[in-house]
Protein backbone atom coordinates (compact mmCIF):
# COMPACT_ATOMS: atom_id res chain seq x y z
CA UNK A 1 0.00 0.00 0.00
CA UNK A 2 1.41 3.33 -1.06
CA UNK A 3 1.32 6.56 0.90
CA UNK A 4 -1.46 7.99 -1.26
CA UNK A 5 -3.66 4.92 -0.73
CA UNK A 6 -3.03 5.04 3.02
CA UNK A 7 -4.02 8.72 3.18
CA UNK A 8 -7.25 7.99 1.24
CA UNK A 9 -8.32 5.35 3.80
CA UNK A 10 -7.76 7.51 6.90
CA UNK A 11 -11.18 9.26 6.77
CA UNK A 12 -12.96 5.89 6.54
CA UNK A 13 -11.44 4.61 9.75
CA UNK A 14 -12.85 7.38 12.00
CA UNK A 15 -16.22 6.88 10.30
CA UNK A 16 -16.17 3.18 11.12
CA UNK A 17 -15.18 3.92 14.71
CA UNK A 18 -17.95 6.52 15.05
CA UNK A 19 -20.53 4.15 13.55
CA UNK A 20 -19.43 1.34 15.86
CA UNK A 21 -19.53 3.64 18.91
CA UNK A 22 -23.01 4.87 18.01
CA UNK A 23 -24.25 1.31 17.47
CA UNK A 24 -22.93 0.16 20.85
CA UNK A 25 -24.34 3.26 22.60
CA UNK A 26 -27.82 2.89 21.08
CA UNK A 27 -27.87 -0.84 21.85
CA UNK A 28 -26.85 -0.23 25.47
CA UNK A 29 -29.48 2.50 25.85
CA UNK A 30 -32.19 0.25 24.38
CA UNK A 31 -31.18 -2.61 26.67
CA UNK A 32 -31.19 -0.37 29.73
CA UNK A 33 -34.60 1.16 28.98
CA UNK A 34 -36.09 -2.29 28.33
CA UNK A 35 -34.55 -3.59 31.56
CA UNK A 36 -35.88 -0.60 33.53
CA UNK A 37 -39.41 -0.88 32.13
CA UNK A 38 -39.58 -4.66 32.56
CA UNK A 39 -38.23 -4.73 36.10
CA UNK A 40 -40.57 -1.85 37.07
CA UNK A 41 -43.57 -3.83 35.73
CA UNK A 42 -42.39 -6.99 37.51
CA UNK A 43 -41.80 -5.14 40.80
CA UNK A 44 -45.30 -3.63 40.80
CA UNK A 45 -46.87 -6.99 39.95
CA UNK A 46 -44.88 -8.67 42.72
CA UNK A 47 -45.92 -5.96 45.21
CA UNK A 48 -49.56 -6.58 44.38
CA UNK A 49 -49.14 -10.37 44.68
CA UNK A 50 -47.43 -10.10 48.05
CA UNK A 51 -50.06 -7.66 49.35
CA UNK A 52 -52.93 -9.93 48.26
CA UNK A 53 -51.26 -12.96 49.88
CA UNK A 54 -50.65 -11.01 53.10
CA UNK A 55 -54.22 -9.69 53.16
CA UNK A 56 -55.63 -13.18 52.63
CA UNK A 57 -54.07 -14.44 55.86
CA UNK A 58 -54.42 -11.27 57.95
CA UNK A 59 -57.10 -10.86 60.60
CA UNK A 60 -58.66 -7.92 58.75
CA UNK A 61 -58.50 -9.70 55.40
CA UNK A 62 -58.33 -6.46 53.47
CA UNK A 63 -56.10 -5.06 50.77
CA UNK A 64 -55.43 -1.34 50.89
CA UNK A 65 -54.21 -0.25 47.46
CA UNK A 66 -53.30 3.12 49.01
CA UNK A 67 -50.40 1.50 50.83
CA UNK A 68 -48.84 -0.10 47.76
CA UNK A 69 -48.03 2.28 44.97
CA UNK A 70 -46.86 5.57 46.42
CA UNK A 71 -48.64 8.84 47.14
CA UNK A 72 -48.89 10.45 43.68
CA UNK A 73 -52.15 8.91 42.46
CA UNK A 74 -55.70 9.67 43.59
CA UNK A 75 -57.77 7.20 41.51
CA UNK A 76 -57.39 3.58 40.51
CA UNK A 77 -59.24 1.89 37.69
CA UNK A 78 -59.39 -1.88 37.18
CA UNK A 79 -59.56 -3.24 33.63
CA UNK A 80 -60.30 -6.97 33.67
CA UNK A 81 -59.97 -9.05 30.52
CA UNK A 82 -57.82 -6.28 29.03
CA UNK A 83 -56.71 -6.70 25.42
CA UNK A 84 -53.86 -4.35 24.44
CA UNK A 85 -54.28 -2.40 21.20
CA UNK A 86 -50.54 -1.95 20.73
CA UNK A 87 -47.66 -4.44 20.68
CA UNK A 88 -46.64 -5.62 24.14
CA UNK A 89 -43.28 -4.82 25.67
CA UNK A 90 -41.03 -7.84 25.24
CA UNK A 91 -39.19 -8.53 28.48
CA UNK A 92 -36.28 -10.91 27.90
CA UNK A 93 -34.45 -12.98 30.52
CA UNK A 94 -37.65 -13.36 32.58
CA UNK A 95 -37.47 -9.74 33.77
CA UNK A 96 -41.28 -9.87 33.42
CA UNK A 97 -43.54 -11.45 30.82
CA UNK A 98 -42.34 -11.84 27.27
CA UNK A 99 -44.59 -10.27 24.63
CA UNK A 100 -45.71 -13.74 23.54
CA UNK A 101 -46.64 -14.70 27.12
CA UNK A 102 -48.45 -11.40 27.71
CA UNK A 103 -50.34 -11.72 24.40
CA UNK A 104 -51.37 -15.27 25.32
CA UNK A 105 -52.62 -14.11 28.74
CA UNK A 106 -54.62 -11.33 27.04
CA UNK A 107 -56.06 -13.69 24.40
CA UNK A 108 -57.27 -15.99 27.19
CA UNK A 109 -59.01 -12.99 28.82
CA UNK A 110 -56.75 -13.26 31.89
CA UNK A 111 -54.96 -9.91 31.74
CA UNK A 112 -56.00 -7.38 34.37
CA UNK A 113 -54.66 -3.85 34.55
CA UNK A 114 -54.81 -1.57 37.57
CA UNK A 115 -54.47 1.94 36.14
CA UNK A 116 -53.22 4.62 38.52
CA UNK A 117 -54.38 8.17 37.80
CA UNK A 118 -53.83 11.67 39.14
CA UNK A 119 -57.18 13.32 38.46
CA UNK A 120 -57.68 12.50 34.75
CA UNK A 121 -54.00 11.98 33.92
CA UNK A 122 -52.69 8.43 33.59
CA UNK A 123 -49.59 7.82 35.74
CA UNK A 124 -48.75 4.13 35.78
CA UNK A 125 -50.25 0.67 35.71
CA UNK A 126 -49.91 -2.72 37.35
CA UNK A 127 -50.59 -5.82 35.27
CA UNK A 128 -51.33 -9.29 36.55
CA UNK A 129 -53.11 -12.51 35.70
CA UNK A 130 -56.80 -12.56 36.59
CA UNK A 131 -56.70 -16.33 36.89
CA UNK A 132 -54.67 -15.60 40.04
CA UNK A 133 -56.89 -12.84 41.48
CA UNK A 134 -60.06 -11.14 40.30
CA UNK A 135 -61.88 -7.99 41.36
CA UNK A 136 -65.63 -7.75 41.91
CA UNK A 137 -65.60 -4.31 40.36
CA UNK A 138 -66.48 -2.65 37.08
CA UNK A 139 -63.93 -0.50 35.27
CA UNK A 140 -65.07 2.81 36.81
CA UNK A 141 -62.46 4.85 38.70
CA UNK A 142 -62.23 4.32 42.47
CA UNK A 143 -61.07 7.16 44.69
CA UNK A 144 -57.88 6.53 46.62
CA UNK A 145 -59.68 6.63 49.98
CA UNK A 146 -62.12 3.92 48.81
CA UNK A 147 -59.47 1.62 47.32
CA UNK A 148 -59.90 -1.00 50.06
CA UNK A 149 -60.84 -4.56 49.13
CA UNK A 150 -61.85 -7.61 51.16
CA UNK A 151 -59.72 -10.56 50.07
CA UNK A 152 -61.03 -14.10 50.06
CA UNK A 153 -60.22 -17.35 48.34
CA UNK A 154 -63.35 -19.51 48.25
CA UNK A 155 -61.48 -22.38 46.62
CA UNK A 156 -58.00 -22.89 48.10
CA UNK A 157 -56.61 -23.69 44.65
CA UNK A 158 -58.57 -21.05 42.75
CA UNK A 159 -58.09 -17.34 42.29
CA UNK A 160 -58.31 -14.78 45.05
CA UNK A 161 -61.48 -12.73 45.05
CA UNK A 162 -61.30 -9.01 45.86
CA UNK A 163 -64.54 -7.24 46.78
CA UNK A 164 -64.65 -3.48 47.46
CA UNK A 165 -65.32 -2.48 51.03
CA UNK A 166 -67.41 0.62 51.30
CA UNK A 167 -66.05 2.89 54.06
Amino acid sequence: MGLREAIRTVPAKPGIAIALTLTVTVSAWQGYTTYSACTHRARLTQQLHQAILAASVSAAGELRITELFGPNWNKVRVFQGYKPQTPSLNCPFEWHWSSAERDQIAEQGNLTILGLYKDQAFLDFVDYRSDWATFDLDDKPVDRAKAVFAVSRPDNNGPFFLRPEMP
